[in-house]
């Protein structure tokens, strides 16, 4: 698991830096839209293998939405006011343990719900129970 986190918030550091670069010429709708093209989707990718991993790795990617956060607002964190869970409150964004619970949720609803993807669907089968009668 320590290879993929390390990979991935190497990647995304690489693209708040550059997103950083260009914020000042961006209007807050668009800095958000970009922040979700260049983060969110990366941290989003691969959700149901995060899903109980240990609290040092959910550490890790929540800083990296943290920083996200800093730069999508145009602040810098010694000089804010608000601390980083204002800002995601802010920005609607879930805190990262509660995004890959949520995105695996909404993923064994739709394989549930409409049996896309195919490939889910033997394994979100939903179980039955079978009430025996009083005797």
């Amino acid at each position: 698991m320590a290879p993929h986190i390390n990979a991935l918030s190497s990647s995304c550091f690489y693209h708040i830096c550059s997103f950083r670069q260009i914020r000042s010429s961006l209007d807050d709708t668009m800095a958000l839209s970009v922040a979700s093209a260049l983060i969110s989707s990366r941290m989003d990718q691969l959700n149901s293998i995060l899903y109980g991993t240990s609290l040092k790795h959910i550490a890790r990617l929540q800083q990296i939405q943290h920083a996200a956060a800093w730069v999508v607002f145009n602040q810098h964190s010694r000089m804010s006011l608000l601390s980083s869970s204002e800002l995601l409150k802010q920005l609607h964004w879930l805190p990262i343990e509660w995004r890959i619970r949520f995105k695996l949720a909404a993923l064994t609803f739709k394989a549930l719900h409409t049996g896309h993807p195919p490939s889910f669907q033997p394994l979100a089968t939903p179980r039955t129970h079978k009430v025996s009668p009083l005797m």
